[in-house]
């Protein structure tokens, strides 16, 4: 399963649960008060396991941009497939990966934190650089180091929307490595991360797509859906304008019309689709998507 993703999920799955958790610090309740908060909190975790289900699905559709790349150039992906990608750098960040290093070299300098946060801001790593060196980073256990440095570099450069999009993907290594009930500062801290990205620079495309991800998982009885059809609605606006496709961008197309689908919008959903195999005509999943209409 997609590492990223899959943590965006659980910063959804994690905040819903924390809300139930913060009804039981009412002072003294009664036993009919305590009857409906152990009802609301088997409510809670059934619709949790059925998020767990529906995230699964979900993320099978997903096309990564690793495998949508090597499909379109005729690539074989081979062990490739096998990386988890980690797609919240910026555009100029994937553009500009570093020169291949051997594996002394890279593995020396990856474990150097100053070094390694130094290689995000000059967007001189590549996705999976940056995947392995948060893998050696949490195998250290130097994790915490990471969060601390980049939170200094974020307050020393108040200005940097990169800066903020790379702490909300070191809060998400965070919450992947704690017990559930210690999900929700993490948690937290990765969405207003997100949000201070999105307030420097509101075309910052890796912000707002992790954004509206974190939101399209949130239970339905939470009502954030709409929201999440809100942000993925300016993400296709913002793709169509740039009149650069990136195979990454087939993302929104698919978790728009998925959402579309869900909240009974059939006809926009199919026009979704539709206009992502125009700009994406070999994705199998948008494919699969409109055959299953």
């Amino acid at each position: 399963m997609n590492g990223l993703a899959w943590g965006i999920a659980l910063v959804s799955v994690s905040a819903a649960a924390a809300l139930a958790v913060r009804s039981l610090d009412a002072p003294a309740p009664d036993d009919g008060r305590i009857d409906a908060i152990a009802e609301r909190m088997a409510t809670l975790e059934e619709r949790l396991e059925q998020v767990d289900g529906r995230i699964a699905k979900a993320l099978a559709r997903v096309e990564s941009p690793e495998r949508a790349t090597a499909r379109a150039s005729g690539t074989a992906l081979g062990d490739a497939e096998t990386v988890v990608e980690t797609p919240l750098l910026s555009a100029a960040d994937r553009d500009a990966a570093a020169a291949p290093k051997d594996a002394a070299e890279e593995t020396e300098e990856e474990f150097d934190l100053d070094d390694f946060a130094a290689r995000l801001r000059a967007g001189g790593m590549s996705d999976e650089e940056v995947e392995r060196a948060w893998r050696k980073i949490v195998a250290a256990g130097r994790l915490d180091d990471a969060i601390d440095l980049l939170e200094k570099l974020a307050d020393l450069h108040p200005n940097d929307p990169d800066l903020q999009a790379h702490l909300g993907s070191a809060y998400i290594q965070k919450l992947m490595t704690v017990p559930d009930l210690q999900r929700g500062e993490p948690a937290m801290r990765a969405d207003a991360a997100f949000d201070a990205a999105l307030k420097l620079d509101p075309q910052h495309w890796d912000a707002r797509f992790s954004k509206a991800v974190s939101l399209s998982f949130w239970p339905p009885i939470m009502g954030k859906q709409p929201e999440a059809i809100r942000h993925f609605e300016t993400l296709l606006a913002q793709q169509e304008g740039s009149g650069v496709p990136d195979p990454k961008h087939a993302q929104t197309y698919q978790f728009l019309g998925n959402l579309y689908l869900q909240s009974g919008q059939t006809d926009k959903a199919k026009e979704v689709f539709a206009k992502g195999l125009s700009s994406f005509p070999g994705n199998e999943a948008l494919a699969q998507a409109m055959a299953g209409l």
